[in-house]
C-alpha cells in the first residue's frame, strides 16, 4: 500500500470513530479499527490533530454531494428531479449537521469549547461549489421553471437546510412531497386562484 492509499484508509476508519467518539478519540482506538499498529498512524499523521483535522475535511468533502448531483438523469419528470435533488441535499445537510454538533458537544452532553481545527474548511466555497451542481440539475428544465435555475437551486438549498432543522419543522420530510409542495405550492388544486 502506498504512503497516500495508507493515508487515505485510515482518513475513511477514522470517520465513523470520531462519529462514535467525538474527537476525543483515541489515535490507539483508530489504529485498532483500522488493524494497524498506533505508530503506523503517526507515521502517516504528524499529530492527532492532524489526523483529525484530515477526517473532518474528508467529511465535509463536496466531491460526493456533487457527483451525486451531476449522476441525476435529466431526462425525468421534473417532479422527480427535484425529489432526488432535495433528497441529496437534505442528506448532505444531515451528515454535515451532526458532525458539526458531535464536534462541538462531544459526547458530554453540554456546550464545550468547540473543537476548531487548525487550518477550517472553506465553508462558503463549498457550499457554493453545492449550489452551482444543484443549478446544473435543474439547467435542463429551464423552462419549466417560474425562476431561473439559479434561483431554483436557492430555493431547493434553503429548504433543505430548513428541513434538518428540529426547530422548524417541515409538514414532511419526505423528498418526494417536499417536491410536490415546492412544485404545486400550498394551495389544494386551483383554490389559489378564488384568493
Amino acid at each position: 500500500m502506498t504512503p497516500e492509499e495508507r493515508r487515505q484508509a485510515i482518513i475513511e476508519i477514522g470517520l465513523p470513530m470520531l462519529l462514535e467518539h467525538g474527537p476525543n478519540v483515541s489515535t490507539r482506538q483508530i489504529a485498532a479499527a483500522a488493524g494497524i499498529a498506533e505508530g503506523t498512524i503517526f507515521r502517516v499523521f504528524a499529530t492527532k490533530q492532524d489526523l483529525v483535522e484530515a477526517v473532518v475535511r474528508h467529511a465535509l468533502d463536496a466531491d460526493d454531494v456533487i457527483t451525486g448531483l451531476d449522476g441525476l438523469d435529466a431526462t425525468r419528470p421534473l417532479h422527480d428531479q427535484v425529489a432526488d435533488v432535495l433528497r441529496i441535499l437534505i442528506e448532505e445537510m444531515v451528515r454535515t449537521r451532526a458532525l458539526a454538533l458531535l464536534l462541538t458537544y462531544a459526547h458530554t452532553g453540554e456546550r464545550a469549547a468547540p473543537w476548531r481545527p487548525h487550518h477550517p474548511p472553506h465553508v462558503p466555497e463549498r457550499m457554493n461549489a453545492i449550489r452551482t451542481a444543484v443549478e446544473r440539475a435543474l439547467r435542463p428544465y429551464a423552462g419549466q421553471l417560474a425562476v431561473d435555475p439559479h434561483g431554483a437551486a436557492g430555493l431547493l438549498f434553503a429548504l433543505a437546510f430548513t428541513a434538518q432543522l428540529p426547530l422548524a419543522p417541515l409538514p414532511t420530510d419526505d423528498p418526494a412531497e417536499l417536491a410536490s409542495l415546492v412544485l404545486n405550492g400550498l394551495a389544494k388544486g386551483d383554490s389559489w386562484s378564488a384568493c
